[in-house]
């Protein structure tokens, strides 16, 4: 591990470096970061804000080093600043660099910086800022994330869970020691089938001066699906504990056999009497493709699905739902979809699709299914345009990926209409959604403009959800006074991955 300054790391553990020196630069193709923070309770009316950013090696540009260094290096630039309204409480400005290595081929190692920051409670706007150092011309990554800083004086409460990488016992006191351990923060909310251990940390208030002194109770900890919320008896834990002012909870669940999924790891305290004082959640995706529900496998190599919703589904009903899969399928899975689709045998077209959904849903694939049947049907009424699906237009991918919206605005009645609004108005749809997962996103909103008022087809211009392009002067576009709409393209893309 090698410190730069102040409070910024670089973890350099389990690197592999080839032996092959690249012939030429390489360059990724976008800077891929991911922001994470926790509040912890310091004195009344005050918190202690940690923030954790990361980027992904693989994602960045690595140029040669001058001699006598041999090898390849990337850095970054960071900015982060909190405020609230027009007064500034931290910002700070950092450029970290990578160690130099000999080849970059197969590089994955993350570039991570912390800080902490003590706050009165109160609201404020965390912004942050991120650019590769070694391609200047790129946009840099931006994102703004509202912060509450508060905690009750007197009711129980947990402090923001804190997913790990590791921890270990501090042999002296550091900047960075939580009640004698030092915790190392895992980047970002995504687990890979070579992570075996979920690991996790969260403080707990109160427990004294609501139950008294040395009162018994138990904290919990669970693992729940993301989409029903049922609990997974097999992952879970608990503690008995006797009441404090400030207590701690650092645990750890085997996932080797979790299967892919989106979940939620819960961490519930109750008194003697089995009453819930307090919960806190966070969310996180697993991948582990061969941890599947045990199934009997044909001749063929094909599931036995016998019993299950992919046993009677028609050829036909297939070619049709298979492509429009698309919306929630990775890059990797895209392609496949489209082959099984046009190519594959009926028991084929089968057994990709139970495969597809049991990977996302382990144990809810019918029901998520069913609905996604559901939800297509609707986009195929309201969004198909001529010659394409509705999974192939840009509102139709957004219905089926997101769900149908909280509600929509349009041209016509926009809250702020009066501050765009002209004689030659383009028709926009703002699509407006509570909640948006993955990453547990509030009050995200997509804007659809009409590109041509001949069809149904609308584009998206703009969206603040994770992953989506960003244009915060959409409202240029519906003003009708530019001379193509082909000049306003996406100048960002918000790719902070915010767990």
């Amino acid at each position: 591990m090698a410190r730069t300054r102040g409070t910024w790391w670089v973890w350099t553990s389990g690197l592999l470096l080839s032996l092959a020196m690249p012939a030429c630069r390489l360059t990724a193709q976008s800077l891929s970061a991911t922001l994470d923070f926790q509040r912890f309770r310091l004195e009344r009316d005050q918190a202690l804000i940690e923030l954790w950013l990361g980027v992904e090696g693989s994602s960045l540009q690595y140029n040669p080093v001058a001699p006598p260094d041999q090898g390849w290096q990337g850095a970054v630039h960071y900015t982060w600043m909190i405020r609230r309204e027009d007064s500034v409480f931290f910002a700070e400005k950092v450029r970290l660099v990578s160690p130099v290595f000999p080849t970059v081929t197969g590089t994955t190692q993350w570039l991570s910086g912390r800080q902490r920051v003590a706050l009165p409670y109160g609201t404020y706007t965390l912004e942050v800022e991120t650019r590769d150092e070694n391609r200047p011309d790129a946009p840099p990554l931006h994102t703004n994330i509202p912060l509450e800083v508060s905690f009750p004086e007197a009711q129980p409460a947990f402090s923001d869970l804190q997913l790990l990488e590791d921890y270990r016992p501090a042999t002296s006191e550091t900047p960075h020691a939580r009640h004698g351990w030092l915790l190392q923060p895992y980047p970002g909310n995504f687990f890979p089938p070579t992570q075996q251990q979920l690991r996790f940390f969260t403080e707990f208030y109160n427990s004294a001066a609501h139950l008294g002194d040395g009162a018994p109770y138990v904290l919990n900890y669970q693992l729940l699906t993301a989409e029903t919320r049922q609990p997974l008896a097999a992952y879970g834990g608990f503690s008995r504990r006797q009441a404090t002012a400030n207590d701690v909870l650092l645990a750890q669940l085997d996932i080797q056999t979790l299967p892919s999924g989106n979940y939620i790891v819960q961490v519930m305290a109750r008194n003697a009497a089995g009453e819930i004082l307090a919960t806190q959640e966070k969310f996180f995706q697993r991948s582990n493709p061969s941890a599947m529900v045990a199934q009997v496998s044909t001749a063929n190599g094909l599931l036995d699905l016998h019993g299950t919703f992919a046993e009677h589904l028609t050829d036909d009903h297939l070619t049709w739902v298979l492509p429009a899969l698309q919306p929630l399928a990775t890059a990797d899975e895209v392609e496949t979809l489209r082959t099984v689709a046009e190519q594959g045998t009926l028991a084929q077209k089968r057994d990709y699709l139970y495969r597809f959904w049991h990977e996302r849903h382990p144990f809810s694939a019918q029901e998520a299914y069913h609905d996604y049947v559901e939800r297509l049907q609707i986009a195929e009424k309201l969004y198909t345009s001529p010659n394409l699906r509705a999974y192939q237009t840009d509102r139709g991918r957004v219905y089926l990926q997101y769900g149908k919206p909280n509600f929509i605005e349009n041209e016509l009645t926009y809250r702020q209409r009066n501050a765009i609004a002209n004689s030659s108005m383009i028709p926009f749809e703002v699509w407006h959604y509570p909640h948006v997962i993955p990453y547990n996103q509030t009050n995200r909103t997509f804007v659809f403009v009409q590109e041509n008022r001949a069809n149904n087809n609308y584009r998206l211009v703009h969206s603040d959800a994770i992953g989506e392009n960003r244009n915060d002067e959409w409202y240029l576009m519906v003003q009708g006074n530019a001379p193509s709409m082909d000049q306003f393209q996406p100048e960002s893309t918000d790719r902070y991955l915010r767990p």
